[in-house]
């Protein structure tokens, strides 16, 4: 039979005692240091990512005010434009083919990108989780509309692109006249749509405070090669004024 043995610490089990709570007490405050650094570290990246998303937003705001300030412009090179080919008989009556930097154009469009690269790298990096759920929503909602956005540029300017053909003295059998008029009017509900998402773009922007400063409408006019051939033509445009009123 085993003889059972009476533990008795040398300096008392209150000793053991004190010593065990020592001890836990530095584990947590270790593991609660550990975690305020984790969050302290989360918190640095988020306020990272968001400096670098309103930098991306504010690019997305200057292609928004662009194309709603030149809308009514795009609006009356169709209107001229149809109007050519339906006053046309057999052979259409050539369109002006103008020119600048980009190149030759019948119809002039804003052809921008709206990039994505940070959120998605703030997605894959997993920081978006550390954005507050409000902001996050926010900002997920815009890049959807913005990546439609992009997709509508693209198919506008190809469609633009298309319509160069009218500057040449093309045979307009009943196809072809049909063609080009479906063609302008394609492109002028792209117009129309990419003024309405322009002005959610805007209204998103807004909401999360991430509205660029200093001379950005200055900056996206000088560097617009459509507004400056809007302005050449004396066609019409929106006030930079009504371009940032946001549409729900």
């Amino acid at each position: 039979m085993f003889r059972l043995l009476k533990l008795n610490p040398p300096n008392g089990w209150r000793a053991v005692m004190w010593e065990l709570g020592i001890v836990t007490l530095g584990v947590l405050v270790a593991l609660a240091a550990q975690q305020w650094a984790e969050s302290r570290s989360w918190r640095q990246r988020a306020d990272s990512a968001r400096a670098a998303i309103k930098q991306e937003l504010g690019e997305h705001y200057r292609h928004a005010i662009e194309w709603r300030v030149v809308q009514p412009c795009i609006g009356a090179q169709l209107d001229r434009l149809e109007a050519r080919v339906l006053a046309s008989s057999t052979k259409l009556a050539r369109a002006p083919l103008y020119n600048d930097a980009t190149g030759g154009f019948t119809i002039r469009i804003p052809n921008r990108t709206y990039y994505d690269d940070v959120w998605r790298a703030t997605l894959g990096e997993g920081v978006s989780s550390h954005l507050g759920a409000d902001e996050r929503q926010e900002i997920s909602k815009h890049y959807r509309e913005s990546q439609i956005a992009d997709q509508f540029n693209r198919r506008a300017k190809s469609l633009a692109d298309r319509l160069q053909v009218a500057t040449h003295p093309v045979e307009l059998d009943p196809g072809v006249k049909l063609s080009l008029l479906e063609s302008i009017q394609e492109l002028r509900g792209l117009n129309q749509s990419l003024g309405n998402l322009g002005g959610q773009l805007v209204g998103d922007i807004t909401a999360l405070k991430m509205v660029p400063v200093g001379n950005f409408v200055s900056d996206t006019y000088g560097r617009s090669g459509t507004l400056a051939f809007c302005r050449a033509q004396g066609l019409p445009m929106l006030s930079s004024t009504a371009a940032m009123v946001p549409v729900d």
